[in-house]
């Protein structure tokens, strides 16, 4: 008697083991691992204080019961360096990974999973059509797509602060040539009955930055520093003629003295604390810029468009500015590419890439920055769809591309803070950056 009590315990138990570990099987989800910047996640989730989209990733997990999106943030070196040191095996945990567009060497082919074939099967809503070519052609490596752009950043192109330009009596202007520009921020230099000093123009100044304003003001004068083919252009006159203008600027105290150790939190604060007219940041900053709560120029923040100087006037107008821009691609060692690859159709699908432009971040499909939706919670919007055709990024990716951007870096801090000689560095900068070309 004892004993068949013992064995129907026994087996009971037995039973809730069983049922618990069934229910844990059950509950037990597939985690789809992402890898990118917190940025990313912010915009999937819709979480910043402001934001308008939607929870993507709620969406998703909806959609998909049994799975989970985990995301795993850094900082950009250590998401790149993540692509590289994931990317060559063949089989890992890690399913996405955001690709900044300097990164896309034709070694990425290798790491990542080509996806015509998904495209294919499953296609993107208007693709390729409704996505600048300039993108595009980034994200194709040996003729295949690797990576789907999901988040682009519109730079080149000009914010003012109107509050300023009325206390210097200048009204807007809705084009400016490179000499207007530099007339009204001359203008724009001064110092107020209160001792607050205000500059017209600021950028940022670091060895690792300087690229950016550099790019900026050659392609404003018809060239680029290295071009589609990676030929250096650095010594050419357009290069030539916009640094001159970097140089003018703060040897003339246009700029701050200290523009050399700015990078995006110094430059973008200047702005916002109304001490400063022009600021070239990305066209999505809007919102943050004209929100009260963080900022003195709320309402006052306006953008404008970049003109050729009068010699170069019967060019496109709008092919003048560079992007930045994230993609997303599947690890070539992932063990859920099709899912990867529903997650990232839902993630650039026009609802997507909407819920994600009303939550600050700028749309990579131009059918988005034209819809009256994000227009009307974008005051940028309507210039980011003229540009959006138009622009590429600095350089097409290659594997030297760091070093480069250091050695233009510290070439430009001379040039700029010390005045040397624009020709004579460009010069030199030309040869030495050849050495690093494929």
């Amino acid at each position: 008697m004892h004993t068949k009590r013992v064995l129907n315990l026994m087996l009971v138990a037995s039973v809730l083991v069983l049922g618990i570990s069934a229910m844990a099987v059950a509950q037990a989800k597939r985690e789809l691992i992402v890898i990118g910047h917190r940025v990313h996640l912010q915009s999937a989730t819709a979480e910043e204080a402001g934001a308008m989209g939607i929870n993507l990733i709620d969406k998703f997990e909806k959609m998909h019961p049994n799975v989970k999106v985990v995301y795993q943030t850094y900082p950009n070196p250590k998401t790149q360096e993540k692509l590289y040191r994931l990317g060559p095996l063949s089989n890992v945990e890690e399913d996405i990974v955001h690709v900044l567009n300097t990164w896309a060497v034709p070694r990425v082919a290798d790491f990542l999973e080509p996806l015509d074939s998904y495209i294919e099967k499953n296609p993107l809503e208007d693709f390729p059509e409704d996505y600048p070519e300039g993108l595009l052609e980034v994200s194709r490596i040996k003729g295949s797509i690797y990576a789907i752009p999901v988040r682009v950043c519109y730079a080149g192109i000009q914010w003012i602060n109107m509050k300023i330009m009325r206390e210097i009596g200048v009204e807007y202007q809705p084009q400016l040539t490179p000499q207007e520009f530099y007339d009204i921020a001359k203008k724009g230099t001064f110092t107020r009955p209160t001792g607050e000093k205000v500059f017209g123009y600021n950028w940022r100044g670091t060895v690792g930055s300087l690229y950016e304003p550099f790019n900026r003001w050659t392609t404003w004068h018809g060239g680029k520093l290295i071009t589609n083919d990676l030929e250096v252009a650095v010594n050419k006159p357009a290069a030539v003629k916009g640094l001159t203008y970097l140089q003018k600027f703060y040897q003339e105290g246009i700029a701050p003295p200290d523009v050399h150790t700015f990078d995006y939190a110094e430059e973008t604060k200047m702005f916002m604390e109304n001490r400063l007219l022009f600021y070239n940041g990305n066209t999505s900053y809007g919102k943050t810029f004209n929100d009260p709560t963080k900022s003195k120029i709320a309402g006052y923040a306006v953008m404008t468009r970049k003109q050729f100087p009068r010699e170069l006037q019967d060019r496109e107008p709008y092919g003048i500015g560079h992007t930045t821009f994230w993609s997303m691609g599947v690890f070539k060692g992932s063990q859920k590419k099709d899912l990867a690859w529903e997650y990232i159709r839902l993630l650039t699908s026009k609802e997507g890439a909407l819920s994600m432009g009303l939550s600050g971040t700028t749309p990579a499909r131009i059918s988005i920055l034209g819809g009256p939706e994000y227009q009307q919670n974008n005051p940028a919007a309507q210039i980011e769809k003229l540009v959006a055709p138009y622009v590429e990024p600095a350089w097409a990716p290659f594997e030297n591309a760091e070093e480069a951007i250091d050695l233009i870096g510290a070439y430009c801090q001379d040039v700029i803070y010390k005045g040397t000689s624009v020709q004579e560095q460009m010069n030199q900068l030309a040869r030495e950056l050849e050495a690093l070309m494929p």
